[in-house]
């Protein structure tokens, strides 16, 4: 059985077109030689420093200034810093996937691979719908429509499973041979497959892992600022449109974090419950290599599939958790620091 090719590339496909549009897509389509490619470098580098380099210097030395002065008020530099932390984070974001280019067109090879292709009609409605949800939220920068591509794969893989009994009978009617033999053909696609998954997380891990780490060790410092931000705010009733500002940042703000953890999280479920559905599939009656294969492939599945930041830190709800719970204490710190007036 032939796959049948569907565009995967389509998950990030808007926010590449977002990156060419502002002018910092990493690719420059000229030659050295070509007057057109140190024009895009000249435009860069000139685009650049003028929007992540002069704002948040002049941002950090004025907050400095500001605070040796002894005329602070805690909400103004807590702004302040605000910006610079959020300033930082798109800087080192950006930068980060420049100097791992090369593996963001890696993912992209391997989402043209024959196992990420779909062979049913159930496999592409599983693939058009994940491809649709990444689109809808492709203003989160590049990792949660790659994460999502991955839930998507690990759905197919667990639809194979749970659906092998049908699969053997195709197969056997297709390929006019016995259903051991059949079962050892699905079998094998599914082990190619899953290993197709495994190379791809692998990717992923060492594309994103630079950016996640950022995303997560900052998000700590913005949301506590943010929280300073929030309660420094003198009669709330008072200044609605004020809290309603900060109060929409913070949302957004954990909206994005939480849709990385949230990706992360069902990553490491969905390739938790594989093993289930492989130890469910019909193997009683199958012959004893083919038992000893499946046995083998459970106990490799048991293992959990885990994204991490820094190689430290797992992107999970519960990392989610805990990151808000981290919020009193820079908060603390900075009203401690920084007197009223």
């Amino acid at each position: 059985m032939k796959p049948t090719r569907t565009d995967l590339s389509r998950h990030i496909s808007l926010q590449i077109g977002v990156l060419k549009l502002i002018g910092v897509w990493f690719y420059i389509p000229y030659g050295l030689k070509n007057v057109k490619f140190w024009i895009r470098i000249l435009t860069r580098t000139v685009l650049g420093i003028v929007m992540f380099v002069v704002p948040t210097s002049s941002q950090l030395i004025y907050v400095v200034r500001l605070i040796l002065s002894g005329n602070a008020e805690i909400q103004v530099v807590a702004g302040i810093i605000n910006l610079i932390m959020t300033e930082m984070l798109v800087s080192l974001r950006l930068l980060d996937l420049s100097l791992r280019r090369h593996l963001l067109m890696e993912l992209w090879d391997q989402l043209k691979s024959d196992e990420f292709q779909f062979y049913s009609k159930d496999h592409k409605e599983i693939l058009e719908k994940a491809i649709s949800f990444s689109r809808t939220l492709f203003w989160v920068l590049a990792f949660s429509s790659s994460a999502d591509v991955f839930v998507s794969q690990l759905d197919i893989l667990i639809y194979n499973f749970e659906n092998m009994e049908n699969l053997v009978k195709e197969t056997a009617a297709e390929r006019q041979c016995n259903e051991n033999e059949a079962f050892k053909e699905v079998f094998k696609r599914c082990i190619l497959h899953h290993s197709s998954i495994l190379r791809f997380v692998n990717t992923i891990q060492a594309t994103f892992s630079g950016l996640l780490s950022a995303t997560l060790f900052l998000s700590t410092g913005i949301l506590g600022s943010t929280a300073v931000i929030l309660f420094a705010i003198e009669s709330p009733t008072k200044n609605l449109t004020e809290v309603s500002w900060v109060l929409a940042y913070l949302v957004v703000f954990v909206g994005n974090l939480y849709i990385d953890c949230y990706f992360g999280n069902t990553i490491t479920v969905k390739s938790l419950h594989i093993s289930t559905v492989v130890f469910s599939c019909p193997w009683i009656k199958l012959p004893t290599t083919l038992k000893k294969d499946l046995i083998i492939f459970i106990a490799k599945t048991q293992r959990p599939l885990v994204i991490t930041a820094a190689k430290l830190v797992p992107v999970s709800l519960e990392t989610f958790t805990k990151s808000h719970n981290l919020i009193p204490r820079p908060a603390v710190a900075l009203a401690t620091m920084i007197p009223t007036t």
